[in-house]
């Protein structure tokens, strides 16, 4: 038994340090979600050990350091709200392009941890073969909206950041991007618009997910205000049909820009991921840094 308390406390500290990395103290439940562990621990003795420990709490929410930040977290929960608003609005809008088969958020929105200037990250899949059609037609309404953030912009606040695409044949993600941070982006992202039951497949093809979270994909499921769409097949595929005429077209012009500015990018016909500062790898070297401060 004194192992497995070892490796409860292990499990409680590291998934604390790694909330800490975004000024974000979870709740107890938010806490067993996010888990980090090799492998699944009883509920109870989790919670059993989190009595024992000393750790800050306030409001609920538990502590690594300060409990200053407080004031920090119900602000950002407030601005979270105004922003999903916005994101939902966007989202329904986008929506009407039949090639989109869903439409989540990702970042510190997902978390409802947004800042007032941060922007809003879309994730979007695709139907099969239309990921650069599908790209130009949401970046095209984005643009005529007056809400597309675009490269080198200053001011981001409430801009849309669609910094992933995946098309439906390919919805696993490489290899290199299965990692503690990919996991959580996979297991905190909100689904707010799904067709055909996209979102419950992508989510079943990422069980690898439990090898870092394993609490984090139980009873995983689309959320009571996601809408969900089974369509006439006939009427979507004729408009995907309609779509498909013009992939190699609109996939030549976006490379060529692409191209210009491409930096630490994934580029493919089947994925799209614009993350041009690679958080991923700093928020990785942060967590590590801070294992080793707390000698974790």
């Amino acid at each position: 038994m004194f192992w497995k308390r070892l490796e409860i406390k292990e499990a409680i500290f590291k998934t604390l340090v790694y909330a800490d990395i975004f000024d974000y103290p979870p709740t107890i439940a938010e806490l067993w979600r996010y888990l980090i562990s090799s492998k699944p621990i009883p509920y109870e003795m989790f919670k059993e050990e989190l009595k024992s420990l000393r750790i800050y709490t306030r409001c609920g929410r538990y502590f690594l350091g300060s409990t200053s930040i407080i004031r920090i977290i119900i602000v950002r929960r407030q601005e979270s709200k105004k922003k999903l608003r916005k994101a939902r609005k966007i989202a329904n809008i986008l929506f009407r392009i039949h090639t989109i088969e869903l439409i989540g958020i990702s970042g510190a929105l997902a978390m409802n941890n947004s800042d007032k200037n941060d922007d809003i990250d879309f994730f979007i899949i695709t139907s099969k073969k239309t990921l650069w059609i599908t790209r130009l037609l949401v970046l095209m309404v984005l643009e005529f909206l007056g809400v597309r953030r675009k490269r080198q912009q200053q001011n981001v606040s409430d801009t849309i950041c669609v910094n992933m695409f995946l098309t439906e044949e390919a919805l696993k993600l490489p290899f290199v991007k299965r990692d503690l941070y990919t996991a959580h982006e996979i297991a905190q992202m909100k689904p707010l618009f799904d067709r055909n039951n996209m979102y419950k497949k992508f989510i079943s093809v990422h069980t690898w997910v439990e090898r870092y979270l394993p609490n984090a994909l139980k009873h995983r499921t689309l959320r009571n205000n996601t809408r969900s769409h089974m369509e006439n097949f006939s009427w979507t595929q004729f408009l995907v049909r309609q779509c498909l005429v013009f992939e190699s077209l609109a996939r030549t012009v976006q490379l060529f820009s692409i191209k210009r500015h491409k930096t630490t990018e994934i580029v493919s016909d089947s994925l799209l991921a614009f993350h041009p500062y690679d958080y991923r790898s700093r928020i990785l070297k942060e967590y590590k840094r801070k294992l080793e401060k707390y000698e974790i």
